[in-house]
This record gives structure tokens, sequence and C-alpha cells, in this order.
């Protein structure tokens, strides 16, 4: 599964190891930025990211796992954050939640 900027990852994955990777989700995944950013200020932490993913795939990778350390430790965590009135209402589903 690769959610953000481990969309690409994931996918990668599931191409080079196909016998260890059977699926691949990928969720809320970014797009590949072959053209410049039009606005630098926008989304300038994703975009920061990607470069260094380009760049430097290993340090990406390191930086990516210290920042989600947490879902290691409390995947709960994630549903509970700040979302949208649909997500709200979808993961109040018992059923979805513990998916």
């Amino acid at each position: 599964m690769g959610h953000s900027s481990g969309g690409p990852y994931a996918l990668a994955c599931a191409y080079a190891i196909p016998d260890r990777v059977k699926h691949v989700a990928l969720i809320s995944s970014v797009a590949p930025h072959y053209e410049p950013f039009s606005d630098p200020l926008s989304d300038y932490e994703d975009q920061a990211i990607t470069r260094l993913a380009r760049d430097s795939p290993a340090e990406a990778a390191k930086m990516i796992a210290v920042a989600a350390a947490w879902l290691v430790e409390t995947p709960e965590r994630f549903i509970d954050l700040p979302r949208p009135e649909p997500d709200v209402q979808l993961l109040a589903d018992p059923t979805i939640r513990s998916m």
C-alpha cells in the first residue's frame, strides 16, 4: 500500500518484485512531477520530498520512515486525524473503521 508520495514506491516494488508483491493499493497518491512546479510555495513539503525522492531515493525513504514512525507504533491515530465530513461519516461505521 502506498499513501501520498509512497504511491510510486509501492508501484515500483510491485513491478520489481512481483513474486513478493501480489497486490498494490494507492491512497491519495501523488503523480510524477515531470514539469516544473507552477507555484513554488504551494505544497512545499510534498514538492520537496518529491524532488528528494527523485535525486536521492534512499534519503527520501529515511525521511519518510522517520516522519511516519508514529503510524507503526499507533496506527489508529491515523484514523483519528482531522478529516472532511464524508470521511468522518464513513469512519463512524465500525466495519469500515476496523478495516
